[in-house]
C-alpha cells in the first residue's frame, strides 16, 4: 500500500505512523454505579461527547495534519440561582402587596446567610387575569328531559411572577438558601448558572496544552520515520468549546424485580412499587481525547475543550540526476 505518490521510499517513511495514532489517545476507565442496570432517562438520551478531530497522515501526497484534542475542568467562581415566586389574589394590588412581602422576607433572610443586597436582583416576569368557569343548571327540561347545565367563564383574579436572581459565590450556601425560601412558601428554584471569571486564561492554558501534544506526536512520526519537513507549519483547523453542568444531567429508571404474581379473579388487584428515577450529572466524555486537565471530577464543574489542527508539509527528497 503506499501513501504518497512521489516514490515507495518516501511512502514507506510514512507507513509506521498508523501504528502510532492508536497509542496517542487517553485510555481512561470509571467505576460504574446503578445506571448500568436501567434504562435511559427521558430528560438526557446520551452522555455528551465533545468535538474530536483526527490526525490525517495523508491529507495530501506531500501534506498532513497533526491534532490535539484538549479537555479541562474547571470549579466555577461564582454562581447565580434563580428562585421562581408566584402569586394569586383577587386584585392587582393585593397580588403585586403579598408578592412585594415575600420578596422583602427572602431577601431579608438572604441577608442573614451573608448575601449582599447588591448581588440579589427581583426580575418582573408577568402579570396575568385567571379565569374560572361557573356552572350553572338549567331550569327547563327538553322533551321530559333534562336540559344540562351553562358554563360561563368570570374572572376569578390575577397572578404575578416574580424571579429572584441571586449571586454568591460558595455552593454550600445553596442549601441554606433553599430553606430560607421555603420559610416564604418558595419551591421553584429555576436554575443554577456555573460562573467562570477568567475563560481566556483557561483558553491559553489549553492552547500551551494543545501545542506540547501536537510537537509531542511530530517529535515520535519523524523520529520513526526519518522525514524531513518544510520549517512552516499552517494553522488548518481550531474549535473552543463550552460545557455547562446544567447541560450535563441524565437520568435513569432504576429496575424493581417483581414478585411472580398469578391473576385468579377479574376482582383481583395488584399494586407494584412505584419506578425510582434518578438524576445524576455526568460531565462530557474524555474519550479519544490525548489530555486532560484535572481529570477526576467530585461535583458540578465547567468543561472547557479545545480542538486544534496543524497542518505539515514534508520535504520532498532532491531528484537525484
Amino acid at each position: 500500500m503506499q501513501f504518497f505518490r512521489v516514490g515507495a521510499p518516501l511512502a514507506s517513511r510514512w507507513l509506521g505512523m498508523l501504528a502510532l495514532v492508536g497509542i496517542t489517545q487517553l485510555a481512561q476507565a470509571q467505576v460504574a454505579g446503578n445506571q448500568v442496570t436501567g434504562r435511559a432517562g427521558r430528560y438526557q438520551e446520551g452522555r455528551t461527547n465533545a468535538a474530536i478531530v483526527p490526525d490525517k497522515l495523508f491529507l495530501t501526497d506531500s501534506t498532513f495534519l497533526l491534532g490535539a484534542n484538549v479537555m479541562q475542568h474547571v470549579k466555577a467562581d461564582s454562581y447565580v440561582a434563580v428562585f421562581g415566586l408566584r402569586q394569586e389574589a383577587s386584585s392587582i394590588a393585593a397580588t403585586e402587596k403579598r408578592l412585594a412581602a415575600r420578596v422583602q422576607h427572602f431577601t431579608h433572610r438572604l441577608s442573614q446567610l451573608g448575601v449582599a443586597s447588591k448581588d440579589v436582583y427581583t426580575d418582573i416576569i408577568a402579570q396575568e387575569r385567571i379565569k374560572d368557569v361557573r356552572v350553572t343548571r338549567n331550569p327547563v327540561t327538553v322533551y321530559g328531559k333534562p336540559a344540562g347545565f351553562t358554563g360561563e367563564e368570570y374572572l376569578r383574579g390575577f397572578e404575578s411572577t416574580r424571579n429572584v436572581i441571586v449571586s454568591f459565590r460558595h455552593i454550600a450556601v445553596l442549601d441554606d438558601m433553599l430553606v430560607a425560601a421555603a420559610a416564604d412558601s418558595i419551591f421553584d428554584l429555576v436554575k443554577v448558572d456555573y460562573i467562570v471569571n477568567d475563560p481566556e486564561a483557561v483558553y491559553t492554558n489549553l492552547f500551551k496544552s494543545a501545542a506540547e501534544v501536537i510537537n509531542r506526536k511530530k517529535a515520535n512520526y519523524l523520529l520513526l520515520t526519518g522525514a524531513q519537513l518544510r520549517p512552516a507549519a499552517q494553522p488548518y483547523l481550531e474549535q473552543f468549546s463550552t460545557f455547562v453542568p446544567a447541560e450535563q444531567y441524565q437520568s435513569y429508571e432504576a429496575a424493581v424485580t417483581a414478585p411472580y404474581y398469578s391473576r385468579d379473579s377479574e376482582n383481583d388487584r395488584y399494586k407494584g412499587l412505584p419506578a425510582l428515577t434518578t438524576r445524576y450529572y455526568s460531565p462530557p466524555s474524555s474519550d479519544s481525547f490525548d489530555r486532560v486537565i484535572n481529570p477526576v471530577v467530585v461535583e458540578p464543574v465547567v468543561t472547557f475543550t479545545l480542538a486544534v489542527q496543524v497542518k505539515y508539509t514534508l520535504q520532498k527528497p532532491a531528484r537525484r540526476p
